[in-house]
C-alpha cells in the first residue's frame, strides 16, 4: 500500500480523545503522513479542507459528526480530493447509512484500504450536503441541543429537544425556487 498524505480534521470537542491520539500514531506507524487539525469554531473545517485540497493531499478525513462532515464537504467543493469519515459525533447519520464502521481504527481502515467512490452531493442556497437538508423543527432541534446533553444522552438528546420544540410549534411558511419551478 502506497503512503498517503492525510489531513485529519478533528472536531475540537473530540481532539483530546485517546482513540483519536491513538489513531494518529497508528496511521503514522504504518508509514502515512498525517496532519491533524482541530476545529475551534464554525468555518474552521471548511477552511482547513479547502487549504488541504488546494495543496493536493491524498485525502481529507473528517473526524467528528455530521456537522464536521458537512463543513469538510463544502471545503472540498470544486476539488477532486477524496473525503474520509471517522464518525465521532452524536448520531453520525451519514456514516451509519453508508456503512462506515463506528470504531475510529476500522473507519480509518476504510480510508487506507478501499478505493474512493464518487458520491453525488446536492446544493441548497450555495451549501453542499450529502444525505439530508432540513429546515424547521428538526434543524432547530439539532442546532439548539446543548453539547453537554448530547455527551450524556447521545442521539436521544435530539429527540428531547425536538419534543420541547413541538410544545411551542407555530406553523411556518416558505417559498422554494429552482430551475423551472416556484
Amino acid at each position: 500500500m502506497a503512503s498517503k498524505h492525510i489531513v485529519l480534521i478533528v472536531h475540537g470537542a473530540r481532539a483530546d480523545r485517546p482513540d483519536v491520539r491513538h489513531l494518529v500514531d497508528w496511521v503514522r506507524d504504518k508509514g502515512h503522513h498525517v496532519e491533524p487539525h482541530a476545529t475551534f469554531q464554525s468555518g474552521d473545517a471548511f477552511a482547513i479542507a479547502a487549504d488541504a485540497a488546494r495543496r493536493g493531499v491524498d485525502v481529507v478525513a473528517a473526524a467528528g459528526g455530521d456537522g464536521t462532515v458537512n463543513e469538510v464537504v463544502n471545503g472540498l467543493d470544486g476539488f477532486d480530493v477524496p473525503l474520509g469519515i471517522i464518525p465521532l459525533g452524536t448520531a453520525n447519520d451519514f456514516a451509519r447509512q453508508v456503512g462506515i464502521p463506528a470504531d475510529a481504527d476500522h473507519a480509518m481502515d476504510v480510508i487506507l484500504q478501499r478505493k474512493p467512490r464518487r458520491l453525488d452531493t446536492a446544493s441548497l442556497n450555495g451549501r453542499r450536503f450529502l444525505n439530508v437538508s432540513t429546515g424547521g423543527v428538526g434543524a432547530e432541534a439539532t442546532a439548539e441541543t446543548p453539547a453537554e446533553v448530547k455527551e450524556s444522552l447521545g442521539p436521544l438528546a435530539y429527540a428531547i429537544t425536538g419534543i420541547r420544540k413541538f410544545a411551542d410549534f407555530r406553523p411556518k411558511s416558505a417559498n422554494f425556487y429552482g430551475d423551472g419551478f416556484e
